[in-house]
């Protein structure tokens, strides 16, 4: 028997290769086998190498919202919309400046006081333009009104125009070369807001004094003739139509303010 019988003899087991720890920087030129031990996509992965300081783990996006410089979002473009002082005119209905109380006087204060600033009266129909931001314009709207319904009782809307939106009236030369024969006066009736003309034109009334010849969404331009001594007046006409509260001007009237709107 040699030495060692009668013990068992087993062969030594081949050493085991421990698994060699993860190395990131080992890994940095392969980011998509990194990617497969970590479990996260390549693209990021390298986004996270290639731009540390840049990169979030939600995305290659910065963390945070990101504008292009110059650009302005919708929010901030509203607002300065709003902020933005304009030139307007306030047409009053159905007054006449100097009766009822209602003198130059009351009508420009209230316009002040509500925030519109350079107020100025044209004529005597109760036309008054001011400067304010568009955010304003309804608060000088409603000083108005309020200072017709105190000092004549009644209740009288006022129609605001922009004087950009007058002179976009103007430039649509509504009266320009049409052959009108024996026109006493041309004129333009303003709508509320929310209200259109649709109906097909020219229309005119029944004692053929108005004719309706043009409408954009928010006037109505008519002729007016002398019948039997006296012109009609386009007012009564579209409010029968359209079943509102309207105003009419002599287009001298709007003409007189775009030229001196100041």
């Amino acid at each position: 028997m040699t030495a060692g019988a009668g013990r068992s003899f087993c062969p030594a087991a081949p050493p085991v290769e421990r698994a060699r720890p993860l190395s990131l920087l080992g890994h940095l030129e392969q980011p998509e086998r990194l990617a497969r031990h970590a479990r996260l996509d390549p693209s990021l992965l390298r986004a996270l190498i290639e731009h540390p300081e840049s990169a979030s783990l939600s995305g290659t996006e910065p963390a945070g919202p990101q504008r292009e410089p110059g650009t302005v979002s919708g929010m901030d473009r509203h607002r300065d919309q709003e902020e933005q002082e304009a030139r307007h005119a306030a047409f009053i209905r159905n007054i006449m400046v100097g009766r009822e109380g209602l003198t130059r006087s009351v009508l420009l204060g209230a316009t002040a006081r509500a925030g519109g600033r350079q107020p100025r009266s044209y004529l005597s129909t109760g036309n008054i333009t001011f400067t304010t931001p568009v955010a304003m314009v309804d608060r000088v709207r409603r000083a108005l009104e309020d200072a017709v319904r105190v000092s004549s009782g009644r209740s009288e809307p006022v129609f605001l125009r922009s004087i950009n939106e007058l002179r976009g009236l103007a430039q649509r030369d509504s009266f320009g070369g049409q052959p009108y024969s024996s026109v006493h006066e041309r004129c333009v009736t303003f709508l509320p807001d929310g209200t259109e003309w649709i109906d097909p034109l020219p229309e005119s009334s029944r004692r053929n004094d108005v004719e309706l010849i043009d409408a954009t969404d928010r006037a109505v331009f008519s002729v007016t003739r002398l019948v039997g001594g006296r012109p009609g007046t386009a007012g009564p006409l579209v409010e029968q139509r359209l079943g509102v509260l309207v105003t009419t001007r002599n287009w001298n009237t709007v003409a007189r303010i775009l030229a001196n709107p100041l």
